[in-house]
């Protein structure tokens, strides 16, 4: 009876490493906070025929009011 280690070391590396569960709360509540950082804008758009959808012109960046998320809303 002695006492052998059997586990690999891939057991201890999955004990220690975040689930997926965690790793996509943790992208949500980042993107939450960016939008608290980052300056909500828009472009101006056109329809342009040759590729059948709207694109932004260049040149047309405006800023708009923000609307930040987060768990409260006031």
């Amino acid at each position: 009876m002695s006492d052998i280690d059997t586990n690999s070391g891939t057991d201890r590396l999955a004990d220690r490493f975040p689930t997926a569960y965690t790793i996509l709360f943790a992208l949500i509540v980042l993107v939450a906070g960016l939008t608290w950082v980052i300056p909500a804008g828009r472009f101006d758009r056109v329809e342009n025929e040759a590729v059948g959808r709207e694109i932004a012109v260049a040149g047309t960046y405006k800023t708009v009011e923000a609307n930040p998320q987060g768990s409260s809303t006031s």
